[in-house]
């Protein structure tokens, strides 16, 4: 029998049907409108999220995700996450840095994307990668590959990424 749910009810407990109303402390005290006691929920953790989208001879760079952070084992693209909302230009001085070269980003588009714990806000930036492109300037990660557009459709993505392929 499921006694929190169906008998002690917030607004009008059923104390007359109650198995456990002789032993019930809120009963006996006459304070059954205090209980059950609902938690606060935490604030959600939010986090900046900036994916690059980066074209080279007709192909994009996707990786798989690592860790025990969300989305452990499904693919996106290369991830730049910062502490606070970022632009154009703090991307691209990002890159310079990975990179040792000048390359400019374009903002594609940006969504904020609700998880249980989580609000991530997250920013698309397309970028056209020319000459010699050794993946480790970009990413970091040994499961890094580059993908025809076409192939992307069969790459297993978190949703966020999954339901906004057609922007890209």
């Amino acid at each position: 029998m499921d006694i929190g749910s169906v008998i002690c009810q917030p607004a009008t407990p059923l104390c007359n049907k109650c198995p456990l109303a002789g032993l019930c402390q809120a009963r006996n005290n006459e304070n059954q409108s205090s209980f059950p006691v609902k938690r606060k929920k935490s604030p959600r953790k939010k986090r900046f999220l900036n994916f690059l989208i980066v074209h080279y001879n007709g192909r994009i760079l996707i990786e798989k995700r690592r860790g025990e952070d969300i989305w452990k084992g499904l693919y996106q693209f290369p991830l730049i996450e910062t502490r606070e909302k970022t632009n154009q230009e703090m991307i691209d001085e990002q890159l310079l840095s990975l990179s040792g070269n000048e390359i400019k980003s374009i903002k594609i588009f940006e969504k904020k994307h609700i998880l249980t714990h989580q609000e991530l806000h997250t920013t698309f930036f397309k970028i056209k990668w020319a000459g010699d492109l050794p993946i480790s300037d970009i990413s970091d990660n040994n499961q890094a590959f580059f993908y025809s557009v076409s192939e992307l459709a069969q790459v297993p993505f978190p949703q966020l990424i999954q339901e906004n392929l057609q922007k890209l």
